[in-house]
């Protein structure tokens, strides 16, 4: 399968979910006669649902392509690339367990989600930042050309800063996440 079909796939389902979140959340203001109340995952909390419903597409995604390339460069002989492409494996699958954990968490509104979030987001960055000088290094360890290996995790890496100087300022303030976060 192409990676087009997972994004394709990808996108069906944020969207479809999208439009649940939309339709149970505008019955819900019809109902209290269209005061803004600041319990419940709406407004800019929709985005983080979003992407924690995303992001195990993208990990499954990734995830067979590191498998395939698992496969290649152990029968090609690179026992570096190898490793590194176990180490990837394994890193993503701890990412998809902890993803699908807090998003348990996250629509059962436990009181620990914003910190977990914040767990989660430092994780993810961590685990960038520890893959790019990784990548780097087996690259010139096996004589290979990674640089475009390198700047995917470069730009994982920026992406991910982004979303923790957005998201770990507005679950440590908004009092949305405050009300909403209750059990």
């Amino acid at each position: 399968m192409s990676w087009w079909w997972y994004v394709t796939l990808g996108a069906f389902v944020l969207l479809v979910a999208l439009l649940v979140v939309l339709i149970c959340t505008r019955r819900r203001r019809e109902k209290q006669g269209g005061q803004p109340n600041l319990v419940g995952i709406s407004g800019w909390l929709l985005l983080p649902m979003l992407g924690l419903i995303g992001t195990p597409l993208v990990l499954i995604g990734g995830i067979i392509q590191n498998v395939n390339a698992f496969f290649t460069t152990a029968m090609r002989g690179y026992p570096y690339l190898t490793g590194a492409a176990v180490v990837e494996i394994v890193l993503s699958l701890a990412i998809l367990a902890f993803d699908i954990v807090l998003l348990v968490f996250f629509f059962q509104k436990r009181s620990f989600v914003p910190r977990l979030y914040i767990v989660f987001l430092v994780t993810v960055l961590a685990v960038n930042l520890l893959m790019l000088p990784i990548i780097a290094w087996v690259g010139q360890a096996e004589g290979l050309d990674l640089r475009e290996a390198v700047r995917g995790y470069g730009e994982g890496f920026g992406r991910t800063l982004i979303a923790c100087a957005i998201w770990i300022p507005y679950f440590c303030v908004s009092k949305r996440v405050k009300a909403t976060f209750v059990r």
